[in-house]
């Protein structure tokens, strides 16, 4: 689970702001991964509720009424949204169609906003603090590395998935100005930043130099 969490931070911006799930349309292989990723968040949704917790005094609860009860006010129905198949429905319905010519049918344009229900699938991070701290593996790399080479490696860490979000949330507004037009030839022939700032490098070639 810590695996799948740090991978969700870099890969899910990507997949769904840079492609536009184009990529995850059209390889293969990564079609079984996203499969096999959300079986285990599946499982990983109701796991919960058989899970005991401490509560604020520091007893740990083993009632199962209560269990459930805090998960369901807690994180349960964001974590449930985010296993809605948006992107297979999609694939079907308007990707899989027009797959010759690369547009969507305007009909089915609302579909696109089933889409971003994959990032209630950031909801699952709030866990990421929890699983460090009980992690053994963490706990020996903490115990074998003096304190500031970790808080530089933290930084940076921030600082690297900081800058990936914003690069992947600029592309994102040309795959929205664009209209989910798939890969990168018909993006820069329809109206968005990227194809008129290619454009504009074209029109003004001594930036290259």
């Amino acid at each position: 689970m810590l695996f799948l969490l740090v991978q969700l931070m870099f890969f899910l911006p990507f997949q769904l702001g840079v492609s536009g799930n184009y990529i995850a349309f059209t390889h293969v292989g990564l079609q079984t991964y996203n499969m096999i990723c959300s079986f285990i968040f599946w499982i990983d949704t109701f796991l919960p509720f058989f899970r005991a917790y401490y509560d604020k005094r520091g007893f740990l609860v083993l009632h199962h009424k209560l269990i459930a009860r805090k998960y369901l006010c807690s994180t349960f129905i964001p974590n449930l949204l985010s296993l809605v198949p948006s992107s297979g429905i999609y694939y079907f319905m308007v990707f899989l169609p027009n797959e010759t010519d690369g547009a969507s049918d305007p009909q089915h344009r609302w579909l696109q906003i089933l889409k971003f229900l994959d990032f209630l699938k950031f909801v699952r991070l709030t866990r990421l603090p929890g699983i460090l701290n009980r992690s053994e593996l963490v706990r020996i790399v903490r115990s074998h590395t003096k304190s500031h080479y970790l808080l530089m490696l933290k930084v940076c860490i921030v600082l690297i998935i900081i800058v990936h979000w914003i690069a992947c949330f600029w592309c994102l507004v040309a795959v929205l100005e664009s209209g989910f037009d798939y890969g990168a030839s018909q993006m820069l022939y329809s109206d968005n930043w990227i194809s008129h700032w290619v454009s504009w490098i074209y029109m003004h070639p001594f930036v290259n130099d």
